[in-house]
């Protein structure tokens, strides 16, 4: 959704089966979006026209590149410099962390523990509890998702292809 809300210019993320991939190019081809796909099915979307595969390039690096990669992937740069100083090798422990916050008030809608399953307004790990510029995505993510919701209900409902078994 934040790609569509355009709180995010790209997405990078894996496919479980060859027809996943075969889909998801499909899609971005009738939609107009970039798209690129590596061996072990991690792709990227885009609108931005050949940047999928630069995008897929970057996060392949054997250098630090966590900054860099968060940062054209549309995180906030607070967010980004935290997983930097984390390096890739500490993003999980870095999540297990996240898991444990309490995000109160308007700042529930920053908690990514629903990510996986596509149950959060945002996509990346903040960089506290209190995050304003993950708040300010979450808010332009959810108003998008109130201001279309019919059209989207439509979306899925006539391209099948997008709804994974």
């Amino acid at each position: 959704m934040q790609l569509f809300a355009g709180t995010k210019p790209a997405i990078r993320s894996v496919l479980d089966t060859p027809a996943g991939v075969t889909s998801m190019h499909t899609w971005c081809r009738e939609a107009d979006y970039d798209f690129a796909v590596d061996t072990d099915r991690y792709f990227c979307v885009t609108p931005l026209k050949g940047q999928a595969q630069v995008i897929l390039d970057l996060d392949l690096q054997f250098e630090q590149h966590e900054l860099e990669f968060g940062q054209v992937l549309g995180y906030p740069y607070c967010c980004c410099q935290q997983v930097a100083q984390m390096t890739e090798a500490g993003i999980d422990a870095y999540a297990a962390v996240v898991a444990h916050w309490q995000f109160t008030g308007d700042y529930q809608l920053i908690n990514p523990s629903g990510y996986l399953v596509g149950d959060s307004l945002i996509s990346h790990l903040p960089c506290s509890p209190h995050c304003k510029a993950s708040l300010a995505l979450a808010k332009q993510t959810l108003l998008f998702l109130r201001t279309h919701t019919t059209e989207l209900r439509e979306l899925l409902s006539t391209n099948h292809y997008l709804i994974s078994d």
